[in-house]
């Protein structure tokens, strides 16, 4: 995965923004006790690291050493992902970052990451299909490791088998979502466009199909 950077504090900027939304919460109803008093983010050393898609990350003790971080089972992970926030300041139900559970396996600090693209079931009249939602403003999440000793480590909990599995399952379904933000019109609001078709009225796109099943049914949707 990619690293980005290590800060001593990540602060600034919030004075003014806390102020703002603090008068706009109370117009809206919605009490001080809401927000956090201070950030996480405001003391100790945190290192910043960029997921772009969902998936299991992993951390190894070479990586860790390089921010800054000589004890990989000291090393615990915030963020949440960047998806799209509800516009609405009644609907925002969270304010600090949230504690990730993680695992160490095999000498590698690992944690589920999600990345800021949306999926949600769609249903029409004859099927049922995924939708996507780009996050208009942020094409990564962002994760923040610390070695606080102020945190407990949060692990994976171990899921545990009541009964012995009968149906063997070697096939699932798979999507594959392509949506590229090329170009704002006008150069403000949510509005992107990805590739051209003005001067070119077919264009063509490379999917990988991995451990594809021969014979099985593909379905497009735009």
């Amino acid at each position: 995965m990619k690293l980005m950077y290590k800060k001593e504090c990540l602060i600034q900027v919030a004075t003014c923004l806390l102020l703002v939304c603090s008068s706009w919460a109370q117009a809206w109803g919605v009490s001080s006790s809401h927000y956090a008093t201070t950030s996480k983010l405001a003391s100790g050393n945190w290192a910043k690291i960029e997921v772009k898609e969902d998936g299991i990350y992993e951390l190894t003790a070479t990586e860790l050493q390089a921010l800054g971080f000589s004890d990989i089972n000291a090393v615990k992970i915030f963020g949440r992902a960047a998806k799209m926030m509800s516009e609405s300041l009644e609907a925002i139900d969270f304010d600090d970052l949230d504690q990730i559970p993680t695992k160490i396996i095999d000498g590698k600090l690992c944690f589920f990451g999600e990345g800021p693209l949306t999926r949600s079931l769609t249903s029409s009249s004859t099927t049922q299909y995924i939708s996507y939602t780009q996050n208009s403003y942020s094409a990564s999440s962002f994760y923040f490791i610390t070695d606080d000793a102020t945190y407990t480590k949060l692990e994976v909990s171990e899921g545990t088998q009541s009964t012995t599995a009968t149906n063997v399952v070697t096939t699932s379904y798979n999507t594959y979502h392509h949506e590229e933000e090329l170009s704002s019109p006008g150069s403000t609001g949510k509005t992107f466009l990805g590739e051209d078709f003005g001067t070119s009225k077919s264009l063509s796109f490379d999917f990988k199909l991995p451990n594809f099943v021969a014979g099985s049914q593909v379905s497009l949707y735009s």
